[in-house]
């Protein structure tokens, strides 16, 4: 068992994360701490789901509001447009293997590019236009040494 002490806020984003109090409701049990007596608040699923039907999703979700965000590596991300419908593909490649993406569900700001679907590195483009290179001293740009 984990306990935190909570701030207000800690409270009060943590409830929503929760769903308090359509699907969850707070209980407040007593516990000894450490031999002090403390009331520690935990969080009890609705048997009904409270004011909606357990397995039905929260109103904000049917509107097109994001319930939250998760972060995805974008070293494990490939994009794609479908040679046939010629819609962007998302691809995630992570510990459960390679996992289809709907275009709805991933907020994709794509980088300085030309395909609208994966952008340049900028230290890459910066690179080119001033004609850096990791050539030897004295050596011409782009030969072998």
């Amino acid at each position: 068992m984990l306990l935190w002490e909570l701030t207000p806020a800690d409270e009060y984003y943590l409830d929503r994360y929760e769903g308090y109090p359509y699907f969850y409701r707070k209980e407040s049990v007593p516990l000894t701490l450490g031999g002090k007596a403390v009331t520690a608040m935990l969080y009890v699923m609705n048997a009904e789901g409270g004011r909606y039907p357990l397995g039905q999703p929260h109103p904000r979700y049917y509107a097109g509001y994001p319930i939250a965000l998760y972060p995805l590596l974008p070293c494990n991300m490939s994009v794609e447009r479908d040679r046939d419908t010629k819609k962007i593909v998302y691809t995630y490649h992570g510990d459960e293997g390679a996992v289809k993406l709907d275009r709805r569900h991933v907020l994709h700001v794509p980088g300085l590019g030309f395909d609208g679907l994966v952008g340049y590195s900028p230290i890459a483009l910066v690179k080119a236009i001033k004609g850096y290179s990791h050539d030897k001293p004295g050596q011409k740009e782009g030969t072998t040494p």
